[in-house]
């Protein structure tokens, strides 16, 4: 299923706000981002998530990428996490669980930032087994795309809580490519042997699902109530 987005889909699919609520009424979501040399992409992921109005925003960085974000976002929940090299070491996944665990995250995001990794199949090894754990939507993207694709059609998952927001470069890589002909088709094709949304952020961004559920508006309704609501806004 192929769908172009509106911005105003997008307004309306927002959950109102009522008076009888609080912060954690709007979501509980957990970032996953950063690094010594990319600060910037994990802070304005934390920046979109509490614009459009997540509750409660929890991101696991690395040092210099915390440092940012407290100054950028002070009403977010910074925790640092094990680091080499300037990235997240595999020993970042125990902190992960226990801040999944401990703020009962409703929804995940994941990518911005990472980089290059010295622990790289460690670590994604350890992200892929908390996601198959767990039942949180998951949003994917960045430098965290490729591996979490590959292990995903390598033993996919049989619901459709990941979601994937490639640019088209980026799309290129995770799907192993060098040109990107005929997106719409290639877009499609690729979401169908992994049965999960992908998003190609673009002029007229792209998506597509071989099995949807529910309306468009519905789906993205699911999601914003759970926190990701960057997954269509970043």
């Amino acid at each position: 299923m192929l769908n172009r987005r509106h911005p105003i889909d997008i307004i309306q699919a927002i959950p109102k706000r009522y008076k009888e609520s609080h912060k954690g009424t709007y979501g509980r979501l957990l970032i996953i981002a950063g690094s010594r040399r990319y600060t910037g992409a994990a802070t304005l992921m934390v920046e979109a998530a509490l614009r459009a109005g997540v509750g409660m925003v929890t991101v696991v960085a690395t040092h210099d990428t915390a440092q940012v974000i407290r100054i950028r976002a002070p009403e977010a929940i910074v925790v640092e996490a094990p680091e080499s090299n300037g990235g997240f070491d595999k020993a970042a996944i125990s902190t992960i669980r226990e801040c999944a665990h401990d703020m009962n995250v409703t929804a995940v995001g994941i990518g911005p930032g990472l980089g290059a990794l010295k622990s790289a199949t460690d670590f994604y090894d350890g992200i892929d087994e908390l996601i198959r754990e767990c039942t949180w939507p998951v949003l994917i993207d960045a430098d965290a795309m490729a591996p979490l694709y590959e292990r995903c059609v390598r033993q996919p998952l049989d619901d459709h809580r990941l979601v994937f927001t490639p640019h088209p470069k980026e799309f290129l890589t995770m799907v192993n490519q060098t040109e990107l002909k005929k997106k719409i088709e290639m877009c499609w094709s690729r979401a169908r042997p992994f049965d999960k949304p992908l998003y190609i952020k673009q002029m007229a961004a792209l998506s597509a699902q071989a099995m949807a559920y529910g309306s468009p508006r519905q789906e993205m309704k699911g999601w914003l109530r759970r926190g990701l609501a960057m997954c269509y806004l970043a």
